[in-house]
């Protein structure tokens, strides 16, 4: 171990590890004795390492084993810097990890039991198929559109322009627009007399006027299907649910019944009205849940959950439902298999609330941005806040002796009354923007020809360029669809100071750690590890740098490394 020891690379900043952890290996180590970093005076050996690396997310692995260790050694510094400040014996953290470690510690209790139950294999679920076979029969039904009509002589001026048409399919508009989709209907979900009405219809022919009690309407019977016995493969899997849904809650009452065995429950919805954030408002084993634990609960709820929770048997539901989960989070603490698969888990938990207490106290809440600091931040990078923005289609006419004939003739056309999309989609040279009827969406200052920028930029909503703009490429009939003005600094002052906020506090991140590193002490053995696989290009970051159009008419996108 000594000559391990003096092997050591000690650092004192975070921002060393990469080129450390970089370096090629030169030892395969196989025992899990050995040490891979030492944060604090406590050594990470191989053994641990390994169980936590395999536990840990696949996007995580899938970056390699050092950079894991490194991310595992900056959270175990930052960890040991928040002890050392008293952070995890504060209240305060600890309430506020409280929820998360009682909803966790339920849900591992109840998954370990509801592994345990045997499956429901394809023979029990045929078994119980076979007993309930009578129930499952799909009844006769019509697959219908109908067309409602304001009266008895509407619907039968909607009957004779039909039927001068040939049928539904030829009517044009207004007519078609009024012919709605009435879905699958049964007996007993219309009315006996309307049923048998429609039962009667000739299948794919528009019915007579018929009265209902919303008013006269137009039926269209497009198909039937009498009743008839459902195969298992059609009901296999809502059989599959419902069996399963009935057994877990049966799972779920027998394990309340162990919880509250071992850790009575005690509510006290009385307390809840009380101004004491501190009052308790249930008692579970020896555990108290705060009335400040019930508001944060509520408040974490969905919106239309905290309406349902705010009468007085809402409020006694949730207080239930928290006394329920700490009934089971204290089961799941005495039970010795959960402590050794998720006791890393579990005790995550408490270290991250430390860490983010740490961070935020010491680190992010002294991050500010003043106005001066925002303005200039804003002027500096107005191409994302402040340049206007065009929204336009165009028709491209590659450079030749006719080019600017045809561009004439697009132009006539358009006065014309043709539509703008299905002219590009005929005639635009630009196949890629053309498929989408010219479509080049949102563009803003400097990412488009400068002749086509300018002509774009000095036209109004709706406007179409006459004549035609030439390029290098050749003649665009540019139509724009929207303009966005440029954007004055007191209207994105909020995103300014966003963005300029996330800037700071990664800048102040990085300072943070890497004199929190120093302060802790960290000892990294990097040749234990084979290298990190080499990041994949984002595809997704090819077209940040800027956009062309060539001379073929495309839409080219140009990425960093262009």
């Amino acid at each position: 171990m000594r000559s391990r020891i003096q092997r050591a690379l000690s650092i004192t900043a975070l921002s060393l590890v990469p080129a450390l952890m970089g370096a090629p290996p030169t030892v395969s180590s196989t025992s899990p004795a050995d040490t891979l970093a030492v944060i604090a005076g406590e050594a990470i050996n191989r053994g641990e390492f390994d169980r936590m690396f395999q536990r840990s997310p696949v996007d995580l692995q899938k970056k390699g084993q050092r950079n894991y260790l490194r991310e595992l050694v900056r959270f175990r510094g930052l960890l040991a810097a928040g002890r050392n400040k008293g952070y995890d014996r504060n209240p305060a953290v600890l309430a506020r990890v409280q929820p998360r470690l009682r909803e966790a510690l339920a849900r591992l209790v109840y998954d370990r039991r509801k592994s345990l139950e045997p499956p429901l294999t394809e023979d029990l679920l045929r078994q119980e198929y076979a007993k309930r076979s009578s129930l499952f029969r799909e009844r006769e039904s019509l697959e219908i559109r109908s067309v409602t009509a304001s009266g008895e002589q509407d619907a039968r001026d909607f009957l004779a322009a039909a039927r001068e048409a040939g049928g539904l399919a030829a009517l044009q508009e207004p007519f078609r627009s009024r012919v709605q989709e009435a879905g699958r209907i049964f007996l007993g979900s219309v009315p006996a007399q309307l049923w048998h009405f429609l039962k009667s219809q000739p299948s794919g022919r528009l019915s007579e006027p018929y009265l209902t009690a919303s008013g006269w309407r137009l039926f269209l019977v497009e198909g039937y299907r009498p009743e008839r016995q459902l195969s298992f493969e059609e009901v296999r899997d809502s059989l599959h649910r419902e069996l399963q849904g009935h057994r877990e809650k049966i799972l779920f009452r027998s394990l309340l019944d162990e919880c509250h065995r071992i850790a009575p429950v005690q509510l006290l919805p009385e307390a809840l009205d009380d101004p004491d954030p501190l009052e308790v408002v249930a008692r579970v084993g020896n555990v108290n849940i705060t009335r400040q634990e019930f508001l944060q609960a509520l408040k974490s709820q969905q919106e239309v959950n905290r309406r349902i929770f705010t009468d007085a048997q809402g409020r006694n539901l949730l207080l239930q439902n928290l006394a329920q989960r700490e009934c089971m989070a204290q089961l799941a603490l005495r039970t010795p298999e959960i402590q050794e698969s998720h006791g890393t888990q579990i005790a995550y938990l408490r270290d991250r609330e430390v860490v983010d207490t740490l961070l935020q106290q010491e680190c992010y809440s002294r991050v500010r941005v003043d106005d001066a600091e925002a303005r200039r931040f804003y002027q500096e990078n107005i191409a994302r806040f402040g340049k206007g923005q065009v929204l336009s289609a165009h028709i491209l006419l590659r450079p030749d002796p006719e080019a600017e004939r045809k561009s004439r003739r697009v132009l006539e056309r358009l006065r014309a009354g043709e539509e703008f999309a299905a002219l590009a989609r005929e005639l635009s040279e630009d196949k890629a923007t053309g498929a989408k009827g010219g479509e080049l969406g949102w563009f803003a200052r400097g990412m488009l020809v400068k002749e086509y920028e300018q002509a774009a930029f000095s036209m109004q909503p709706g406007q179409i360029t006459s004549p035609s703009v030439r390029s290098l490429y050749g003649y665009h009939v540019i139509h724009v669809k929207q303009v966005r003005q440029s954007l004055p600094f007191e209207q994105v002052r909020e995103a300014v100071v966003k963005e300029l906020t996330e800037k700071r506090r990664k800048e102040a991140y990085d300072a943070f750690v890497e004199r929190t590193m120093a302060e802790v002490g960290v000892q990294l053995f990097p040749d234990e590890l084979p290298p990190d696989p080499v990041p994949e290009k984002d595809p997704r970051l090819l077209s940040q740098q800027r956009i062309t159009i060539t001379s073929q008419g495309t839409i080219e996108f140009h990425g960093a490394d262009d």
